[in-house]
């Protein structure tokens, strides 16, 4: 065993950490509020709590891509692919601020051959199969 207590007195003055045992029983006031808890208290110091979440965070980055670095025609594809078929839908998902840029995206795709040109008269933009 680890030498931690297995059960936790709540109404104590402090508590140990479970992700720093080796720091021992710490004060109540290294540990942050929690009103969804029954102590009020939250489980992990402020300093692993805080490491925690910083983690939590570059995970959730690591995962998204990163629409500001794309090009502003991969941005325009990376919408279709989520579904927005007008300028507008497209401008809002990809998050592209110039009309002109994104008509000059949209144009270089239709010299490429990768928009379906069936709704284009109709102002809808799909990419084609």
């Amino acid at each position: 065993m680890s030498g931690r207590p297995k059960t936790i007195d709540w109404g104590a003055d402090s508590r140990v950490c479970p992700s720093c045992p080796e720091n021992g029983s710490q004060p109540l006031e290294n540990f942050g509020y929690d009103r969804s808890r029954p102590n009020g208290r939250l489980s992990h110091c402020r300093a692993c709590w805080n490491q925690k979440q910083i983690e939590k965070r570059h995970k959730a980055i690591a995962r998204k891509p990163s629409i500001l670095s794309m090009s502003v025609k991969d941005r325009v594809i990376w919408a279709m692919e989520r579904g927005a078929q007008t300028r507008e839908a497209i401008q809002e998902v990809a998050g592209i601020r110039d009309e002109d840029r994104m008509t000059d995206a949209l144009a270089d795709l239709y010299d490429q051959n990768r928009l379906d040109r069936a709704g284009l008269r109709v102002r809808v933009y799909r990419l084609a199969a």
